[in-house]
């Protein structure tokens, strides 16, 4: 037992196999949902997770991978539904010296998939808040794919998590939904978009 327990998955490489785990072994994901891009060694950026309140993206992180800890970058929804403003008072954006410029995240116009896909999630599972983390690739604006999502996210949302919290209590406590389902529509894991009406 004690080296099974000490099995980890390689940080970007396949799952281990074990002659114990016959089913995994046979599964295997698209290339694009476990490993980064062929064309880098690093992961790709994850401007991500968005914090997505009563289905309307209000606030996103960029996570960057070769950082630990807060990154303290944020984008917030800009003027226009699909424009994106940085919040960045350490200049983590525009960083140069690291070589790590990160400002073709907002300007080639990533936060616009990014802002569409996570509502789009949120508003399948029918929830009122939830945290997508979404990953994006340099140079594929419309490309950006989900990598998991959290109904209890440890993320916090630093400077705003005031208002965040104010957003999702005012919508329960004005009644600001609308119900829909029976006992014979799907169990609430198993929705889809077909299943959530348009109101």
């Amino acid at each position: 037992m004690r080296g099974e327990a000490a099995l980890r998955a390689p940080a970007y490489g396949p799952t281990p196999q074990t002659s114990f785990d016959p089913i995994p072994s046979t599964l295997h994901s698209p290339p694009s949902t476990r490993h980064p891009p062929p064309a880098t060694r690093h992961p790709p950026p994850r401007p991500g997770p968005p914090q997505v309140v009563w289905a309307r993206a209000y606030l996103c992180e960029l996570v960057l991978g070769e950082r630990p800890g807060p990154t303290h970058l944020f984008y917030l929804r800009g003027p226009d539904d699909d424009d994106a403003v940085a919040m960045d008072p350490h200049g983590m954006e525009s960083e140069t010296a690291s070589g790590n410029n990160r400002e073709w995240v907002r300007k080639e116009g990533h936060m616009a998939c990014v802002w569409r896909l996570a509502e789009r999630v949120a508003r399948a599972s029918a929830v009122d808040q939830m945290r997508v983390d979404i990953f994006v690739v340099k140079g594929d604006p419309d490309g950006c794919m989900v990598n998991e999502n959290s109904l209890s996210s440890g993320s916090d949302t630093w400077p705003h998590r005031m208002y965040v919290a104010r957003l999702w209590a005012e919508g329960h406590e004005r009644h600001l939904y609308t119900t829909f389902g029976n006992a014979t529509s799907p169990i609430s894991y198993m929705t889809t978009e077909a299943d959530i009406p348009t109101f």
